[in-house]
C-alpha cells in the first residue's frame, strides 16, 4: 500500500505541488525513499516494535497494513 501510494503520487504530481504541501515543495521521489519503503518491514518495523515494547505501548498499538484496514479502523472511531 505504501509503495503503491508513493509511486502513484509521484507520477500524478511529479514536478508540481500536491495540494496538501506548502508552495515551493514540488513532488519528487528518490531511489533512497523507494528503498526505505521497500525495506521498511525488514529494517525499521522491528526497531519500532522494540521501542513500543520497551515503553509499554505494544499492547495499545494498532498495526494497520492496508488502506482498507485504515478505512475500517477510521470508521470505528467515527
Amino acid at each position: 500500500a505504501c509503495l503503491y501510494g508513493a509511486t502513484s503520487r509521484a507520477f500524478r504530481y511529479f514536478g508540481r505541488n500536491r495540494p496538501e504541501l506548502p508552495a515551493g515543495c514540488p513532488e519528487r521521489l528518490s531511489l533512497d525513499a523507494l528503498a526505505y519503503i521497500w525495506n521498511f518491514e525488514r529494517d525499521a518495523a522491528p526497531l519500532i516494535e522494540a521501542a513500543l515494547q520497551d515503553h509499554g505501548l505494544a499492547s495499545s498499538t494498532v498495526i494497520i497494513r492496508s488502506r482498507k484496514a485504515a478505512n475500517r479502523f477510521a470508521a470505528l472511531s467515527a
